[in-house]
C-alpha cells in the first residue's frame, strides 16, 4: 500500500514515465525495438574491431559486450536525456503545480523498464554460451535499484544544470565518450596497465558494471562490487538532490 501523502507523487511519476515512453520513440517505425538495436550494433562493431583485428582473446565476448553495452546505454541515456527533462518540459513547469523531481524520475525509470526488458535476452544469450544463470539472477532488481540511484542523481544534476549554463549538452557528450572509454564495457580491466588501476578503483561505474556482469557474464556474487557500488549510487544521488534544490525555485525563470 502507498501512503496517501505519496499518492499524488507516485501516480505523477507513473502518468510521466508513460509520456516519456511514448514520446521518445514518437514516429519512429521501430519504437521500442530501437532498444535492442543500438546496443546490438555497437556490440558487432566492437565485435569484429577487438575479435577479430585487435584481438581480445575473451572467453564469450559477445556476452561481455552485450552486458556491458545494454547496461552502459541505459546510463547514458539517463545522463543525455535528464539534460532536456527540465528544459523540455517548460510549459508544465510554468503552467502547472506537478512535483518536478518527477520529471526527472520519469527519465529514469523509462530507462530502467527498456533495461528489464532486455534480461531476457541477455539470459538467452547466455544459455546459447553455455552460462546458465544461478541463484543470484534474484540480485537483478537490487542491480536496476542502485542503476536508479546513479541515473536520478546524473538526471537531476544535469537536468538543473544546462538551466542555467546550456554549453552543458556539448560538453555532456564529450564526458560520456571519456568516461565509456575509461571504463571497462569492451574491454577485460585486465587490459588496464597496473599504474593506472586506480582509474578503475575510483571510477564509480566500474563497481556497478563488475556488479551486473557477476550476474549476466560469469554467474558470481560479487558483494564488494555491490556495496561499492551502493555506496556510489548514495553519492549520485546526494548529489543531484543537492544540486536540484539549489535550483529548483528558478527554473520558472530561466527556462
Amino acid at each position: 500500500m502507498i501512503p496517501d501523502d505519496l499518492k499524488p507523487v507516485f501516480d505523477q511519476l507513473l502518468v510521466m514515465t508513460e509520456k516519456e515512453l511514448k514520446q521518445k520513440y514518437k514516429r519512429t517505425v521501430l519504437g521500442f525495438f530501437w532498444s535492442f538495436l543500438m546496443p546490438l550494433a555497437q556490440t558487432v562493431v566492437f565485435f569484429i574491431v577487438f575479435s577479430m583485428i585487435m584481438r581480445f582473446d575473451m572467453k564469450n565476448y559477445v556476452l561481455y559486450l552485450l552486458s556491458g553495452m545494454f547496461l552502459w546505454q541505459s546510463f547514458s541515456n539517463m545522463a543525455v536525456q535528464g539534460a532536456f527533462c527540465f528544459l523540455g518540459n517548460a510549459s508544465l513547469i510554468k503552467k502547472t503545480s506537478c512535483r518536478r523531481y518527477t520529471l526527472g524520475g520519469a527519465v529514469v525509470l523509462a530507462e530502467l523498464v527498456h533495461l528489464l526488458c532486455v534480461v531476457p535476452l541477455l539470459v538467452g544469450v547466455m544459455v546459447f554460451y553455455h552460462v546458465y544463470p544461478g541463484w543470484n539472477l534474484l540480485l537483478t532488481p537490487f542491480l536496476l535499484a542502485l542503476l536508479g540511484l546513479y541515473g536520478t542523481g546524473i538526471v537531476l544534476v544535469n537536468g538543473t544544470l544546462n538551466l542555467f549554463f546550456r554549453d552543458l549538452e556539448r560538453i555532456l557528450v564529450i564526458l560520456l565518450q571519456l568516461w565509456f572509454f575509461l571504463t571497462p564495457v569492451f574491454y577485460p580491466p585486465s587490459a588496464v596497465p597496473g599504474n593506472m588501476e586506480f582509474l578503475l578503483k575510483w571510477n564509480p561505474f566500474y563497481w556497478l558494471l563488475h556488479a551486473w556482469r557477476g550476474v549476466f557474464y560469469e554467474p558470481e556474487a560479487v558483494w564488494e562490487s555491490m556495496g561499492m557500488a551502493l555506496v556510489w549510487g548514495c553519492v549520485f544521488l546526494g548529489a543531484g538532490m543537492a544540486v536540484y534544490r539549489m535550483g529548483y525555485k528558478k527554473f520558472a525563470e530561466e527556462i
